[in-house]
């Protein structure tokens, strides 16, 4: 199984952007979540981000119901498939596909948002950070710990082991530092678009290096 993280590998963009903005045009998020994104990212990007963080991105969407934020997470996805899919990233996944490698997303992004996203592309699982509801209205808690750093590595075990599979012989496809440990627990490591932390211990290790750009 080979495994894909979605922003800057999948997407040129966030994901979570394209939902807040989503969000924002349908008049179910405030400007001041807008305006917070760009922080957001730059502690991503750096590979800063922390389960706290992420847990405070969750509790932003407190009150809205399941079916509002499908819909914010469907318009969202349209976008993104549109927009900003990387073309190498779909060859990529599709030519695995086609050697019969089952594909899976494992991301820190929303289930919500991802799972439409798998589906359009095939995949056959979803790994990420899941939304907690009371009587289909969101919490504003993670139902369990939000999927980043090591809470992905065990949750990527837990489906390989499932799946009767060998971490050997999976792969998984990312930019950021802050999957490292999913990264070193597996046989094949991929950074795509990697930050810069993650290109030097791609480089120091030997693992390959690839540049989507179209």
């Amino acid at each position: 199984m080979i495994f894909f993280d979605v922003d800057h590998t999948i997407t040129r963009h966030s994901t979570g952007r394209r939902f807040v903005e989503a969000g924002y045009r349908m008049k179910q998020f405030p400007l001041r979540l807008l305006l917070h994104m760009p922080a957001f990212y730059v502690r991503y990007r750096l590979g800063f981000l922390t389960q706290a963080d992420l847990s405070k991105e969750v509790g932003a969407i407190r009150g809205r119901t399941r079916f509002q934020l499908q819909a914010i997470a469907q318009e969202a996805v349209a976008y993104s498939m549109k927009h900003d899919l990387f073309q190498q990233a779909l060859d990529t996944v599709h030519q695995l596909q086609a050697q019969g490698r089952q594909t899976a997303i494992a991301t820190s992004s929303l289930d919500i948002l991802v799972r439409p996203l798998a589906e359009r592309l095939g995949m056959q699982a979803v790994i990420a950070t899941e939304l907690e509801f009371d009587h289909d209205v969101a919490t504003g808690r993670a139902a369990g710990a939000p999927c980043i750093g090591l809470e992905k590595r065990r949750r990527v075990l837990a489906l390989i082991a499932q799946r009767g599979l060998s971490p050997g012989d999976c792969g998984f496809y990312t930019d950021s530092i802050n999957d490292l440990p999913v990264l070193e627990a597996l046989g094949t490591a991929v950074a795509v678009n990697p930050d810069p932390r993650l290109r030097r211990v791609a480089r120091a290790r030997g693992w390959r290096i690839e540049r989507f750009s179209r």
